[in-house]
């Protein structure tokens, strides 16, 4: 079966209703859809009580000038008796996205980093960034991330 990609009216960015593939045919399942699309971006730089469409939110330049000091850090390895199962290290550079749901498949994953080169996936760090570039201040997501797919990064 062929997926159904539909676009989304405001953005023309794709959407994916999962919910219409279900094996066996007839099936239920409550997986909805997945859809991509900008969001409603409002900045004091900008027109006033215009939003602005993005899909991508750049860091400052000078925080990830910045950051980039921090590469080759020696991360530790465990704290109080307690060992990650491999050496941490400081990635810098690679796209982040927000969603609204936890991604635990590594098919989907995959297909994100190779659509969008997305190498880390959270539910907080768009709010973080929307807010203080809307308010005009420099901004750079730094995270603490467990990547299930390690070769990719």
């Amino acid at each position: 079966m062929k997926p159904k990609v539909a676009t989304h009216p405001d953005t023309d960015a794709a959407e994916l209703e999962i919910a219409s593939y279900h094996i066996p045919a007839g099936g239920y399942n409550q997986l909805g859809l997945v859809a991509y699309w900008s969001q409603y971006f409002f900045s004091e730089t900008g027109k006033p009580d215009t939003p602005e469409r993005k899909l991508w939110f750049e860091a400052s330049k000078n925080l990830l000038q910045i950051a980039s000091m921090l590469e080759g850090i020696e991360l530790n390895q465990c704290l109080n008796k307690v060992c990650l199962p491999q050496k941490p290290k400081l990635v810098l550079g690679v796209n982040g996205t927000t969603a609204n749901f936890f991604v635990d498949n590594a098919a989907y994953r995959d297909f994100l980093h190779k659509t969008f080169h997305v190498s880390s996936i959270d539910m907080e760090s768009t709010a973080v960034i929307m807010t203080s570039l809307s308010n005009g201040h420099s901004v750079i997501a730094i995270r603490g991330l467990c990547d299930q797919n390690k070769e990719r990064i």
